[in-house]
């Protein structure tokens, strides 16, 4: 699933939003590829803007974040172990929306 993600955003970076599933705004980040690696900053176009610095998102937590947002998606409280998972899943839950995965 990585390299099908790195080679959406080394094609077409863009900025996505965050997906909250209660009352808060989402919040817009840019996602491009370097060398292969997937990278997230504040968003280029859209507002408001995500305050998170340049930050690589980990290959090794792509596939277990992917099968907690699946059960997020279902209605499931996933929150803390989103968050023993990868410090930035907020991003990676806006990644995969935005690709319908």
């Amino acid at each position: 699933m990585y390299k099908r993600i790195v080679e959406e955003f080394r094609n077409h970076p863009r900025d996505v939003h965050t997906v909250p599933t209660n009352s808060r705004p989402y919040m817009w980040f840019y996602v491009f590829v370097d060398k292969d690696k997937i990278y997230i900053e504040p968003g280029h176009h859209n507002f408001p803007k995500s305050n998170v610095k340049k930050r690589l998102l980990s290959e090794k937590e792509c596939n277990d974040i992917l099968a907690i947002y699946h059960r997020r998606l279902a209605g499931e409280r996933v929150y803390d172990e989103a968050k023993d998972c990868t410090h930035s899943q907020v991003y990676w839950y806006g990644i995969f929306s935005d690709m319908n995965l």
